[in-house]
C-alpha cells in the first residue's frame, strides 16, 4: 500500500477492487487508519446514542454539536449541486460526527466517508467539509434526468436509517430526499 496525499484528502492505494458492503466498512472504520475517533465508532456501530457521544453548542439552537471525546466542533454544511441553482446536498452534524477523526495538534480537522465503498477515495481522510461533500456528490449521489429519481446512498453504519435522521440530505428540483428501497431518493428531480 503506498500513500497518497492532495491539498483535500489522504487516501491509501491498494491494487484491490473496491467492494461496497457493511462488512468492509466496519472492518474500515475498526482498522482506523485515519484516526477516526472512537465515539465515531461506536455511533456507528449503533453501541451509543448521538445525544450522549456530544452535546449541542448552547445558543446555537442545536445547530452546533461538539464530540464529547475529542471536541470536534459539528455543524450543518451545504453544497450547491449547479451555479444558481437552489439544488444542494448537505451533511449536518450527526453525518459529520459519524466519520469525524480525533483532533490532534499537528493533524487539521479530518473526517471519512460514511457511505459503502464505492471507489478507492472511500478510503480517503478529507481535510475539509467541503471535501468531504464533494466526495459525497462525484460517488454517493446519482442525479436523475429527463424526471427520474435522483439517488443518494444510505450510510454504511447501523444507525440512523431514515432521510430525517441520517445526518445528511439533499433537496433537488424542490424535493427532499426521502426513504427507498436500499438507498434514499429525490422524486423526479431533474429535467
Amino acid at each position: 500500500m503506498g500513500l497518497v496525499q492532495s491539498p483535500s484528502f489522504t487516501s491509501l492505494v491498494s491494487g484491490s477492487t473496491a467492494v461496497s458492503s457493511r462488512a468492509l466498512t466496519t472492518g474500515r472504520t475498526e482498522a482506523n487508519v485515519h484516526n477516526v475517533c472512537i465515539n465515531a465508532v461506536f455511533y456507528r456501530q449503533g453501541r451509543e446514542e448521538f445525544d450522549r457521544l456530544a452535546t449541542a453548542v448552547p445558543n446555537t439552537n442545536e445547530n452546533e454539536w461538539r464530540c464529547n471525546r475529542c471536541n470536534m466542533p459539528l455543524l450543518e454544511v451545504n453544497l450547491r449541486l449547479s451555479v444558481g441553482s437552489q439544488d444542494r446536498i448537505w451533511i449536518g452534524p450527526v453525518g459529520f460526527f459519524k466519520g469525524h477523526c480525533d483532533r490532534r495538534p499537528e493533524q487539521p480537522h479530518g473526517w471519512t466517508c460514511i457511505w459503502p465503498v464505492a471507489a478507492p477515495a472511500c478510503n480517503s481522510r478529507f481535510d475539509t467539509e467541503r471535501a468531504l461533500l464533494e466526495h459525497m456528490r462525484d460517488f454517493h449521489v446519482s442525479l436523475g434526468v429527463g424526471g427520474q429519481d435522483s439517488t443518494i446512498e444510505r450510510a454504511a453504519d447501523w444507525h440512523s436509517l431514515e432521510a430525517r435522521t441520517c445526518g445528511f440530505g439533499a433537496l433537488i428540483g424542490g424535493q427532499r430526499m426521502q426513504n427507498a428501497n436500499g438507498s434514499f431518493v429525490v422524486p423526479g428531480s431533474l429535467q
